[in-house]
């Protein structure tokens, strides 16, 4: 296992155990008083499309409590990171960042 995917695999992990199911073990979110909401940053240093946009629309697909807000806003000098297909998301590459190839989506729980 690549040491990207095995990243993306411990944020799904934590991701999944914030945004649980009602039905499952009791959501992150109920353990912590005085949270309205939950947001969860799900950041990847990938660029394969399985392993960011098709992630965050599996998640929005199958949870109508969860939103995605726009990332933009906390990478204000990030030019041209606009994410294709998933506009809300940041998509940071080593020729025009000077990064690692970054994903970046925000997800609101309300």
């Amino acid at each position: 296992m690549s040491h990207a995917l095995a990243r993306s695999l411990c944020l799904i992990a934590i991701a999944t155990l914030i945004l649980a199911p009602a039905t499952s073990t009791p959501p992150l979110w109920t353990l912590l008083p005085g949270l309205g909401s939950s947001v969860v940053l799900y950041a990847t240093c990938s660029p394969v499309v399985t392993e960011t946009v098709d992630v965050v629309r599996a998640t929005l697909a199958g949870r109508d409590d969860v939103r995605l807000e726009d990332a933009a806003p906390l990478l204000p000098e990030a030019e041209d990171a606009t994410c294709v297909g998933l506009p809300e998301a940041v998509q940071l590459w080593p020729h025009r960042h000077a990064t690692d190839a970054m994903f970046l989506a925000l997800l609101r729980k309300s």
